[in-house]
């Protein structure tokens, strides 16, 4: 509930997007932008006012084709090498360079293989010359008051060159959208500056005004104003009169709830609240004629509603078709559960296994900034349906060309940072390659290798009958595929604790204390199947263990829970734990392998990833890691 008495509410996204719109024309305010005339020079990527036509012919002159003799055709019919034509220079024959200008009465280019100097005055025609044989003619490439560029057309690098060419030195444009961005919040700082504890850097700004400059508008970046509702009616007011459309970025203590308050006290409010993930707290309205949006405060949802949102207001402002995103299919990899009647953006990195495209779907948290930087595309799960399952076929929106979406490796199961070091040991010696981590557990890594939807699976997974690692199950998953498990390394499982180890746990009887909480990793997880072997072996009762139902899914989550306070303890691993500024006691040691089918050994993308894997370099490097051994890495552990 919002201090003016408005309530947020899920706004089906059609519909909301459609009011938008049909507010701001019925308010005039989506008519183009008035026009300017500017020199060609600065007109790249500007938008033509109107058609614009040539001032002058190109070539302006008729020209030779080719070196040889210019003269007039007529004279050379009936000429052979049996009875040669003789034409004086300098009269009826001239010596010309491509290029160069025809002679007056000249129609055609004899090539010097068809004639021959006989004396220094005169040049012998062996043969009939066709009128305008090999002559370029005026305006071949341009005419004078051909039409250059047609009205609305993004002007690009050709196009300023024959504006140029056309005798073209000022052109009349649609002047630049003016979009002013409004960051909200009082512990963020602005980028360059150092953050203390407390503090972030407010880069959600960035993002937004360097799209907009790509669909060729012109943005401003205000200072941070404080998240207060009388520091932010005041800054609005301020700037209104100085843009076109208005996109205020949230704060993150109370969302776009003092937006919405500002739209209905001096403007119109049209919306809040959106049937969108990620995005759902949107808000959009209008105020003196200047479109507003309310936008959520972190990087992926402000993102996703200014894509839906400013797009078509400076598309329509601005009199041209911002150039869609190209679209690809490939099949999912995994399943995908969405929030029912919500339209739900994926981010998403697109890879090619055994010649078939395979979407692997990455990070869907709102504040995941390298998600967005490093996915490849968007799959948009429509609000009608619930879940999208392993296999389907899915529409990818592209965020980078595809030139850009190199050779992927896909790599699916256990994460581990040793990847993050592998990943940029390959991109060093193979700029062509790259490692997509699929971060789904071990389990779940496996059920994709076997579907055919990576080339490699991570696996550290403890086979409690046998009290051997991977290899027993491995044996039983894959009875018939043609595969080898090779080791990766071996490191050390353990307990997580603040610094200083306060609570002083030393085992798994500790986790039992009633002051202590633990936070669990995932059903499915290498590191949980452990965990709850090592329970049952110590006949620790897991209704005994405070927080054993409260699970994550990677390392440097339960790394968070326990930095964060929420979790005396967790079970992973040491670099997790130095990252976060964690003490760590190490419990167990563990054997992680990659389990790969023999089809792919031989690719060009696994065995570039294999010799990174057993080069010198990456073992040196990577034994600097805290927990680790490395010494069996490359073995082979199984084949099949």
């Amino acid at each position: 509930m919002a201090g003016k008495g408005i309530t947020i509410e899920a706004n089906a996204l059609d519909e909301t997007l459609e009011r938008w719109l049909l507010e701001l024309d019925f308010r005039d305010i989506l008519k183009r932008n008035p026009t300017e005339i500017i020199p060609v020079a600065e007109s790249l990527w500007r938008i033509s006012a109107g058609p614009v036509a040539a001032e002058r012919s190109s070539p302006h002159y008729y020209a030779a084709l080719i070196d040889g003799v210019a003269l007039m055709s007529s004279k050379t019919y009936g000429a052979t090498r049996d009875n040669p034509l003789r034409l004086k220079i300098g009269k009826d024959a001239f010596f010309v360079d491509t290029g160069m200008p025809m002679p007056q009465g000249c129609d055609c280019v004899a090539p010097l293989d068809g004639s021959q100097l006989c004396t220094l005055e005169e040049v012998e025609i062996t043969e009939t010359i066709a009128p305008w044989q090999d002559v370029r003619p005026l305006g071949e490439d341009m005419a004078a008051r051909e039409v250059i560029l047609q009205k609305n057309q993004r002007i690009n690098p050709f196009d300023v060159a024959a504006l140029y060419t056309g005798g073209i030195l000022e052109i009349e444009v649609v002047k630049k959208l003016k979009v002013g961005i409004l960051p909200i919040g009082s512990g963020l700082i602005p980028a360059g500056q150092v953050p203390t504890v407390g503090q972030n850097v407010e880069i959600t700004s960035q993002i937004l005004k360097n799209l907009a400059k790509t669909w060729g508008a012109q943005t401003v970046v205000y200072d941070i104003v404080a998240e207060n509702q009388e520091a932010i009616s005041a800054k609005i007011d301020e700037i209104l009169c100085e843009t076109e459309l208005l996109c205020v970025i949230a704060g993150p203590s109370r969302g776009t709830e003092l937006i919405a308050d500002y739209l209905q006290e001096k403007g119109e409010l049209f919306s809040w609240g959106l049937k969108v993930k990620p995005g759902m707290s949107a808000c959009t309205g209008a105020v003196k004629c200047c479109p507003v949006i309310g936008l959520p405060g972190y990087f992926s949802s402000s993102f996703i509603v200014f894509d839906l949102f400013a797009k078509p207001v400076i598309q329509r402002k601005m009199g041209a078709k911002i150039p869609e995103r190209k679209t690809v299919r490939a099949y999912l990899s995994q399943n995908l559960k969405s929030t029912d009647g919500a339209v739900e953006f994926i981010r998403t990195n697109l890879g090619n296994v055994d010649n078939i495209p395979v979407a692997v779907p990455i990070s869907r948290g709102a504040d995941a900034l390298m998600s967005l930087v490093r996915a490849d595309g968007i799959i948009k799960i429509e609000a009608d349906r619930s879940e999208i399952k392993a296999g389907e076929i899915v529409n990818i929106d592209l965020l980078r060309p595809d030139g850009d979406i190199r050779t992927k490796i896909m790599l699916a199961g256990t994460y581990d940072i040793c990847f993050d070091l592998l990943r940029d040991k390959l991109l060093e010696q193979f700029d062509d390659l790259s490692l997509v981590m699929s971060n789904m557990g071990s389990m779940k890594g496996l059920a994709a290798l076997g579907a055919g939807y990576c080339h490699i699976a991570s696996v550290h997974l403890f086979d409690d009958e046998s009290g051997e690692y991977n290899t027993p199950i491995i044996r039983r998953l894959f009875r018939d595929m043609p595969l080898i498990a090779i080791n990766c390394f071996h490191r050390h499982l353990g307990f997580m604790v603040p610094k200083g180890n306060p609570k002083k746990i030393k085992n798994l009887f500790d986790l039992t204390r009633p002051d202590i909480k633990i936070i669990n990793r995932f059903r499915g997880a290498g590191t949980r199947l452990v965990f709850d072997y090592h329970l049952r072996e110590n006949q620790i009762d897991i209704n005994q263990i405070n927080g054993y139902s409260n699970e994550v899914h990677t390392h440097m989550t339960v790394a968070h829970a326990v930095s964060s306070g929420s979790a005396d303890v967790g079970m992973g691993i040491a670099p997790a734990a130095k990252a976060s500024g964690l003490d760590f006691i190490p419990l167990i040691k563990e054997r992680l392998d990659l389990v790969i089918p023999k089809k792919f050994l031989n690719s060009y993308p696994v065995k570039s990833f294999m010799k990174i894997l057993n080069s010198k370099e990456f073992k040196e490097e990577a034994g600097n890691l805290d927990g680790y051994d490395f010494g069996s890495t490359g073995t082979i552990i199984y084949e099949k």
